[in-house]
């Protein structure tokens, strides 16, 4: 079916906006020190999982301290990085990667956005 002249401008519209999405992830991404960029794969690797890490199951996995993993959270959250924290009555804080992102985002492309693989005009073609 093709598509009316309103139509594919609104796409063309929806297409260019995602480009821009993508470019101002990819330079919040290229901008985190290796230890926010660790974190960072590690909640999305435990996201992909099902799982919501607490600072505990983070410092574990990247061998830090609590202390650590929460300052490093707290500069990610600081970043504009797609995160929440949540703390439920009498337990410990969970953090999670947005879910609408995490459906957007696979790991692998974080990756390529983290270093430069793909050119600001391809973010969207993976």
């Amino acid at each position: 079916s093709k598509l009316s002249l309103p139509q594919k401008e609104g796409e063309n519209r929806l297409e260019e906006a995602l480009k821009n999405v993508d470019i101002a992830l990819a330079q919040k991404i290229q901008g985190l020190t290796d230890r926010e960029f660790s974190l960072f794969l590690a909640i999305l690797e435990f996201g992909e999982q099902g799982q919501e890490p607490t600072y505990t199951d983070l410092a574990d996995r990247l061998n830090l301290s609590e202390s650590a993993v929460r300052g490093v959270v707290n500069r990610l959250l600081s970043k504009g990085l797609p995160l929440t924290k949540h703390r439920f009555l009498h337990k410990k804080a969970v953090i999670q990667v947005n879910p609408s992102f995490r459906e957007l985002h696979s790991l692998q492309r974080i990756v390529a956005f983290r270093h430069g693989q793909q050119s600001q005009t391809s973010l969207t073609q993976f």
